[in-house]
């Protein structure tokens, strides 16, 4: 995978830790904003902002397995639009030896559709 990451409201997460938790395991820790709240231009010292989080468990073993967790940490009723963003750009072990494929994405709107030629 060339790109993969999350997106809340079409922007990224602000991400607080990313931990190892085995060789082929790991634990993030990223917040975000709702979009009816705003981010404060005035910091109190020890006073937290209210924000929601996302809890991710990934997993690469026999597979990729991801648990998403949200929490809301504010005391208002939050809606988002969570996204995953995925693209590659890796050739095919058929592809190095000589057989080469092309394929054409179109991107219309909410839609995604794909072309492929061999």
């Amino acid at each position: 995978m060339s790109r993969y990451r999350y997106l809340v409201d079409s922007e990224l997460p602000q991400t607080i830790a990313v931990s190892n938790v085995e060789q082929h395991s790991w634990l993030g820790y990223d917040i975000f904003r709702p979009p009816n709240l705003a981010w404060s231009k005035i910091q109190v010292r020890g006073e937290m902002e209210p924000a929601s989080g996302l809890k991710v468990s990934h997993c690469r073993f026999r597979g990729i397995h991801e648990d998403i967790y949200f929490t809301n940490f504010t005391q208002d009723r939050a809606q988002f639009v969570f996204e995953i963003e995925l693209d590659s750009d890796y050739a095919d072990r058929a592809e190095i030896f000589g057989r080469k494929q092309r394929s054409d994405y179109a991107v219309i709107g909410d839609e995604f559709s794909r072309a492929g030629r061999s």
